[in-house]
């Protein structure tokens, strides 16, 4: 059984520079007690789309979880991007949760070679399609991109587990019917 990731973005998380390390810190834990509880109801592969934010900490807080495994009960990370981008003009700390995830992963994907302007779209959905449950850190605004994917997984008749990233609580949303 499959897991997906999807959530906003780090300027939508975190706060000033001075409190963001801690709530960092609070949300990978957050993220990382779900990761954990669907482990234990069988899911193994959990698909990450690769973007600062919300995306990267669930992706690290899998490889968190994989270093506390035997090799026989390691998790699938499997790492989907929208296109083959370069990421230079990301932080430093977002280049290394990259090249870190990169290096753990169990497969990589791109949806395409270069940007199109569908290709976000089109990453939302293969993680979705790929998943049974969608695993997102949003903060309830109804428009945008995540607002988007949930609705879609929605649709779907996917399980939507949503953890509120400043309430640090972790709540199901509905499939639609």
């Amino acid at each position: 059984m499959a897991v997906a990731f999807t959530g906003h973005r780090p300027d939508q998380l975190f706060p000033p520079q001075q409190q963001a390390a801690t709530a960092m810190r609070e949300l990978l834990l957050t993220v990382w007690k779900e990761i954990i509880q669907l482990a234990n109801e069988g899911h193994t592969d959990f698909y990450c789309g690769m973007m600062p934010g919300a995306d990267m900490l669930c992706g690290l807080a899998v490889c968190i979880e994989n270093s506390l495994q035997l090799p026989s009960q390691q998790l699938h990370l499997h790492c989907v991007a929208p296109y083959q981008q370069g990421i230079a003009h990301w932080s430093s700390y977002w280049q290394s949760c990259h090249a870190e995830l990169h290096s753990k992963a169990s497969s990589i994907h791109y949806i395409s070679e270069h940007y199109t302007p569908t290709c976000y779209l089109m990453c939302n959905r293969y993680l979705v399609d790929h998943a049974d449950v969608l695993l997102a850190v949003y903060d309830g605004r109804p428009k945008g991109s995540t607002a988007a994917t949930i609705q879609y997984a929605r649709r779907q008749g996917k399980k939507v587990i949503a953890i509120h990233p400043k309430k640090l609580k972790a709540t199901i949303i509905p499939a639609i019917p």
